[in-house]
């Protein structure tokens, strides 16, 4: 009986034991999770800011060269004017000094 007393005294220290370890693992399983999870929300917030920032490269870079465009258009436009009008002072040169050149 008393050996039995003994080994039930002794289940329970173990018991105690076992409990005091996991309220530690648990303490720090949830530092880790804490961890892990600022640490993911830092990045994703980084993420974010970087997105946003090639986005406001991309739209800068977009109008720069929509602008470009715009502007060798309007310079062919006015070169096709141009030889419109070479092309009719050809003519009309031609014209008075009845000479061809084509």
């Amino acid at each position: 009986m008393v050996e039995i007393k003994k080994d039930l005294g002794e289940n329970r220290k173990n018991a105690q034991t076992l409990r005091t370890n996991i309220k530690a693992l648990e303490l720090r399983t949830n530092d880790r999770i804490s961890d892990i999870n600022k640490q993911i929300t830092e990045d994703l917030l980084n993420l974010d800011k970087d997105m946003k920032r090639v986005k406001t490269s991309d739209e800068t870079e977009t109008k720069f060269f929509n602008q470009q465009i715009f502007s060798l258009i309007s310079d062919k436009t006015k070169l096709q004017q141009n030889v419109v009008t070479l092309s009719q002072r050809m003519d009309t040169c031609e014209g008075d000094i009845g000479l061809s050149y084509k």
